[in-house]
């Protein structure tokens, strides 16, 4: 409530600037008092205020940097209006209360950008910093064939996390749209932005850019934590993380990808966001035929009769590998999905709608374990019984802790429901 109070202070400020300055400036007023400064700061720096009080907590409303920025408009707007009377003067721009406005507009509207920024640096800065405060030693005869097959390793867990960040993504529209993926997914490669998707199946845009910002952030966050990030910009994404998911829904992602790409190949085949939905279910099979060839028949029949007989077998083996090409290379992290499915269960991120208790036990009687904040999105494990409100408990692993959710306060995606079903 202190920060709106803030800001209604600040508009108030710039409104009284922006009528004194104008005021005088018809008057031929020459000289800027005490009082005039006094308006000029008052419209500068207690929105700054308000902006920086705001970015103190966790998660920041990003809608006071929104109002800081309609502030700084305003004051630029109107005292461009004055700059331009003050022209006129015998001593011209000398003085000038415009320019001073105009000044203080830039500046503030600089800091709506940059002061979420160094928040979010920060506290990247903070999460990232080792716990023991000394590099682990490398060996650096025997490091190097290890670190290639760790960076595979993590390049590989980090494409499979995007992906079902995306598959989260896609998700919440569906739920807001009451389309399927694979609906948007047409929608979207036939050239409509996500935003008409949403508004023509009476969904609520507002609230969908909000969960697709938190989960992009809460994604981001933990990729710069484990170094996969660069700190700066992981911050610039976090900070104005609303303003880029505002821009992609409202575009073409066809014609985005072919700006962002260069000149586009007329001989090559466009990715398709169907291969998230598609690809898995097509590779697994082809990850389970592969390991039961036996190797040794082919040593055992290095016989001279042995190549004509591989010739014609050769053939048909390899005839049914080009039909599944354009499915399992569609994307570069198809190709890993082998190295994912010793995973027994893969988890699904939700979001969470209030600051909800985490239990031992899905129970409201059991052990509440921590508290997670409103907005943060989590990872679910596991489906449990039915809770009290009609929702679902949902098993959830939450900064190493693992409990218990009910399922009413959170939104949790349809991919969710595949999860299976455990026991207390």
């Amino acid at each position: 409530m202190t920060i709106w109070v803030l800001l209604a202070a600040g508009v108030g400020f710039a409104a009284l600037s922006g009528l004194n300055n104008l005021l005088k400036t018809i008057f031929r007023r020459q000289a800027v008092g005490f009082f005039d400064l006094l308006l000029i700061f008052g419209g500068t720096l207690v929105p700054l205020a308000a902006l920086i009080v705001a970015n103190l907590v966790e998660t920041p409303d990003p809608m006071i940097a929104r109002g800081v920025l309609i502030i700084a408009g305003g004051m630029a707007a109107a005292h461009l209006l004055i700059a331009l009377l003050e022209v006129f003067r015998p001593q011209r721009l000398r003085g000038s209360r415009g320019m001073l406005g105009i000044f203080s507009a830039l500046l503030l509207a600089f800091s709506a950008i940059y002061v979420p920024f160094l928040a979010v640096y920060f506290s990247l800065t903070v999460e990232a910093t080792p716990v023991s405060g000394v590099a682990a030693p490398t060996d650096s005869a025997s490091a190097t064939p290890q670190a290639d097959v760790e960076d595979e390793a993590v390049s590989s867990a980090q494409e499979a996390r995007f992906a079902e960040m995306f598959r989260v993504i896609f998700g919440f529209v569906a739920d807001e749209t009451d389309l399927n993926e694979l609906e948007i997914v047409d929608r979207l490669e036939a050239g409509t932005p996500l935003a008409k998707i949403i508004t023509d199946n009476g969904g609520d845009v507002d609230r969908v850019v909000h969960q697709i910002a938190e989960v992009t952030r809460q994604v981001i966050r933990e990729s710069a934590a484990r170094g996969q990030i660069n700190p700066v910009q992981a911050a610039l994404a976090v900070s104005q993380m609303e303003t880029f998911v505002r821009f992609l829904i409202n575009s073409d992602i066809t014609r985005l990808a072919d700006r962002m790409g260069g000149e586009p190949d007329p001989q090559a085949t466009r990715p398709s966001l169907r291969a998230l939905f598609e690809t898995p279910q097509a590779a697994l099979p082809a990850a389970n035929e592969t390991p039961p060839v036996p190797t040794g028949t082919a040593i055992a029949t290095e016989t001279p009769t042995a190549l004509p007989s591989a010739t014609p077998t050769a053939m048909p083996t390899r005839t049914p590998i080009p039909t599944r090409e354009p499915t399992a290379t569609r994307f570069a992290f198809a190709t890993r999905t082998p190295t994912i499915t010793p995973t027994p269960v893969r988890p699904c991120l939700a979001s969470v709608e209030y600051n909800l208790r985490l239990r031992a036990a899905p129970d409201y009687d059991s052990e509440t374990l921590l508290v997670i904040p409103f907005g943060t999105a989590v990872e679910l494990v596991g489906r449990g019984g039915a809770s009290e409100n009609g929702a679902y408990w949902w098993r959830a692993i939450y900064e190493g802790v693992d409990g218990w959710l009910d399922g009413g306060y959170m939104i949790v995606s349809r991919a969710c429901d595949a999860l299976p079903l455990l026991n207390s």
